[in-house]
């Protein structure tokens, strides 16, 4: 497992858990999330404390010669590419048949390894479904809205996520867990948002 420390917290960390930074030839702070771009890079945790310690304290200058823009400004625009990836991964994931849409398909199936539920999904049925189909992981903080474009729908209240059978920690199960980790840590908190079934929040589906 490769590690790195990040420069906020001083902690040393799986490279999963951090995002490389580097600097690209106009001099501007360019996020490297696939870790693969060429030149010195450093590395942050995913997390908002972490990136906003990193703006205010000027460590991405001190690490890497490298001016970073405010902190909003680069919140936001982590937020628009980690939103990006994890749409790319669910779509690979529904095109290898590993992402299952719909409720209604869901009920053909007994077990799934993961489940993704809309935040605006019935608090009742999302219980249900997980009750019968007993994912290892759920999460239930994206909006139904973010949930459908990957199925050819303008909203979709549940996904569920089958095991890859080609691929164990590298496979296409695993790496959508892992974007879809990433992703929401640059989510805002969740508020009572009222549903069919009462105030829906993560802790009213547990």
């Amino acid at each position: 497992m490769v590690e790195r420390r990040c420069i906020a917290s001083g902690e040393t960390k799986s490279a999963e858990e951090l995002i490389r930074f580097v600097c690209g030839p106009d001099g501007a702070l360019v996020p490297d999330l696939a870790q693969k771009l060429p030149g010195r890079g450093c590395w942050v945790s995913v997390s908002k404390d972490a990136i906003k310690k990193a703006c205010d304290k000027g460590l991405f200058k001190r690490h890497i010669d490298c001016q970073a823009p405010d902190f909003d400004v680069l919140f936001h625009q982590l937020g628009k590419l980690l939103g990006n990836r994890f749409q790319q991964s669910l779509g690979l994931a529904r095109r290898a048949g590993l992402a299952i849409g719909g409720g209604g398909r869901l009920s053909s199936y007994d077990f799934m390894e993961g489940m993704i539920i809309a935040q605006d999904a019935s608090v009742r049925e999302s219980k249900a479904h997980v009750r019968r189909l007993m994912p290892e992981w759920v999460h239930d903080g994206f909006d139904s809205s973010l949930l459908g474009p990957a199925f050819g729908r303008e909203t979709l209240a549940y996904i569920g996520i089958l095991p890859d059978p080609n691929g164990q920690s590298g496979g296409l199960s695993a790496r959508l867990k892992h974007d879809i980790d990433r992703f929401a840590a640059f989510l805002p908190p969740l508020g009572c948002q009222e549903g069919r079934d009462g105030c829906i929040t993560q802790a009213s589906k547990e």
